[in-house]
């Protein structure tokens, strides 16, 4: 997928896109009114690395993590700030059903024990565990600054790759003022398990063949296409699978049965004596020739990659980035398909019955005639052998091998729905989308994704 940033109308850009205002630099945002004598609010929750979440979150006596500064926030009337160190920290930063008027800054150095000030060092940086590094959801009036976030690297998850995102933002309003969000590695699609062949087929047929036809291979399946955006989500799809192989064609024709007169008919009783009737002719059956094998299945398509976005913003959001910058990482290869089964062998001929014929009606008519018959209670007849066997039925095809997996996409940010993102100052960069399965190298497919 070429790497880029979605618009709020559905379309990406294929090189990419700096929001309006200017770039930021890749290491982080530059904050050009950043006043190191600044104090905190006095009435603030603080957050520190060294901090102890039963603490009471006042500036001598902070807590660890954002989660329990929330919860300590937005208890009280009226809500209060947060504020959180300039150190690194490992949580998932999580913002769910909040009220208005909620603020984080982050970048703040603790001094003292118990003094605070804006110190400029840096933000308060996120290595989170989650592939989804920030999630803010059905919340109003948020306001982030000075947090770098950067979020883990998706892994694989069964057939499909997982996704990775900076941040996702749905039905929320947010402003996001010095911040920093990076997306980790979308994860590799996965391949399907081959099929197993058919079992050979074991039948035998009076046929008027002359060639024996081996079954062709199914058709390749194509490359899969690109997966869909949801909220905090990008579902790859499976890429289609390949055609099932052609069954044999039966085998040539065997030979004819024999024939041999003179036989004994129809056999009577007259009295006591067993009487042969009028002579007839006996025919062997014609040899028999194999049957076809039944063609291979096909092989399941291989996986999608999963997804890098930066920033993915849904349902009826608005999101305002101040100073900011967003970059996702590379997005996941995806995975080759399986391949299909080979085809069954064809069944061998089989020789023709053969028939028997008997010179005279033997025995009595005792038993009310039963015992008056063919061949009753004498030596074998003479056999009339059947016709040599046919040639053994084709082979069938071997199945087609599914389709490669598509690359999963890489996107600065990726609008959904009516949401939308406006920017000041703002930078946005991506990396490289990821490979079709069974390409060594990783690269964008040939088209930017359209219509989200």
């Amino acid at each position: 997928m070429a790497g880029g940033s979605a618009t709020a109308g559905g379309s990406a850009t294929a090189g990419g896109s700096a929001m309006a205002g200017g770039a930021a630099s890749a290491g982080g945002s530059a904050n050009p009114v950043c006043d190191p004598l600044t104090l905190p609010p006095a009435d603030a929750v603080f957050v520190a690395a060294s901090g102890v979440d039963s603490s009471s979150g006042d500036a001598p006596s902070p807590v660890l993590t954002v989660s329990r500064a929330i919860k300590l926030a937005t208890d009280s009337a009226p809500i209060r700030p947060v504020v959180i160190s300039d150190e690194s920290f490992t949580e998932d930063l999580r913002f769910l059903n909040l009220d208005a008027g909620l603020r984080v800054l982050g970048g703040f150095q603790r001094v003292t024990g118990t003094s605070w000030q804006r110190g400029c060092r840096g933000p308060s940086v996120f290595n989170t565990p989650s592939p989804v590094g920030l999630i803010v959801e059905n919340s109003a009036s948020l306001a982030l600054s000075d947090l770098y976030v950067q979020a883990a690297s998706a892994n694989s998850s069964g057939l499909f790759g997982g996704s990775s995102f900076g941040a996702a933002i749905n039905n929320a309003t947010v402003t996001l003022t010095n911040m920093t969000l990076r997306a980790g590695n979308g994860g590799d699609g996965g391949s399907p398990l081959s099929p197993s062949p058919p079992t050979a087929a074991s039948c035998a047929v009076v046929t008027s063949t002359t060639v024996v036809v081996q079954g062709a291979g199914g058709a390749d399946g194509g490359p899969g296409g690109l997966g869909t955006f949801g909220v905090a989500d990008y579902q790859p799809v499976q890429a289609p699978p390949g055609g099932r192989g052609l069954d044999g064609g039966t085998g040539t024709a065997g030979g004819l049965g024999t024939t041999l007169s003179g036989c004994a008919g129809g056999c009577s009783c007259a009295g006591s004596t067993c009487n042969t009737g009028t002579r007839m002719t006996v025919q062997s059956l014609p040899g028999l020739a194999g049957c076809g094998g039944t063609g291979g299945l096909p092989g399941q398509g291989g996986g999608g990659g999963g997804a890098s976005v930066g920033l993915l913003v849904t349902g009826a959001s608005q999101v305002v980035l101040e100073r900011s910058f967003v970059r996702s990482g590379a997005g996941g290869n995806g995975a080759l398909g399986a391949a299909g089964a080979s085809g069954a062998a064809g069944s061998t001929g089989q020789m023709g019955a053969n028939a028997t014929c008997w010179a005279n009606c033997t025995g009595d008519c005792g038993n009310g005639g039963a015992n008056c018959g063919a061949g009753y209670m004498s030596s074998a007849g003479t056999t009339v052998p059947g016709g040599t066997p046919g040639s053994q039925g084709g082979t069938g095809g071997r199945g087609g091998a599914g389709g490669p997996g598509a690359g999963g996409p890489s996107y600065g940010i990726v609008t959904v729905g009516t949401s939308v993102v406006l920017s000041s100052d703002a930078g946005v960069s991506f990396g490289p989308g990821g490979g079709w399965g069974g390409d060594p190298v990783r690269r964008a497919p040939a088209a930017p994704q359209v219509g989200f």
